[in-house]
């Protein structure tokens, strides 16, 4: 909220000039913008697509000024993180070694020489290309592991930067920070329980595109998770799950939607 400075001085909001403070509000900006229509639509204010170094994914503001809900495994390698990756260079080392091993036999004594040639400059290109990939999935996962900052971009277009503030031991979930903003934000669904299929809207940006939401129906709890049929695609994981009155129950997943408690 504003407040009136003394004498002539410039009206102030957070401690800055009227101008700034205007820039700063979020909530106005994308509301003036957009004129949400109904409650999926003005959650859809609060959600963002977040960069990080292995991807993007989605989170949302939970707090009027700039928390935001995401998965760990948006900002953190999970743990099977890259597992394909490395078995296809443990597949290239185990046949790298191979050819070194027979390369080790002295050319004469191939009944065929060109194919100790062909042999020794296939070893040449592909111990090139394995160090190559081998150092570019190491500093991927080694920098996606410390980040701590995180380009985050809004329903606008706009894009901002958010810092890392927490990410949880126990469960899929991590917290950002935007400091100095007044933004809109998602209140959690409160006295009641979910019902056996209720409509839910799941916001966030699948594959990479922004702003998108997709409806499904809550199908019932799964081991402590929030399940539904409708997709969540790479990129959606870290958005909101809301219900029609546009309350958050729910962070998307993979493959469930986890309790936002």
């Amino acid at each position: 909220a504003g407040s009136q400075g003394s004498g002539t001085g410039p009206q102030v909001w957070g401690g800055v000039g009227a101008t700034e403070a205007s820039d700063r509000d979020l909530t106005a900006k994308l509301e003036t913008k957009f004129r949400p229509a109904t409650p999926i639509q003005a959650s859809s204010l609060a959600v963002v697509k977040i960069e990080a170094t292995m991807g993007t994914g989605s989170g949302f503001f939970i707090t009027a000024d700039g928390l935001i809900l995401t998965n760990r495994h948006v900002v953190r390698p999970p743990d099977d993180w890259g597992k394909e990756q490395e078995e296809k260079l443990d597949k290239a080392k185990r046949a790298l070694d191979s050819a070194k091993e027979a390369l080790a036999v002295p050319r004469s004594r191939y009944a065929n020489p060109e194919e100790y040639d062909k042999m020794a400059a296939w070893y040449r290109k592909s111990s090139h290309e394995y160090r190559k990939a081998r150092l570019e999935h190491d500093i991927l996962r080694s920098r996606s592991a410390v980040q701590k900052t995180f380009p985050i971009q809004l329903k606008d277009g706009t894009k901002l930067i958010a810092e890392l503030v927490a990410v949880s031991d126990n469960q899929d979930l991590a917290l950002l920070q935007l400091k100095d903003y007044r933004t809109p934000s998602i209140a959690p669904l409160t006295g009641r329980a979910m019902s056996q299929g209720e409509t839910v809207y799941l916001i966030g940006s699948p594959l990479g595109v922004a702003d998108t939401v997709s409806r499904g129906v809550f199908t019932g709890w799964h081991d402590g998770l929030l399940g539904t049929d409708s997709k969540i695609l790479p990129g959606n994981s870290g958005g909101p799950m809301v219900t029609e009155d546009g309350k958050a129950v729910g962070v998307n997943s993979i493959k469930l939607t986890a309790r936002s408690d």
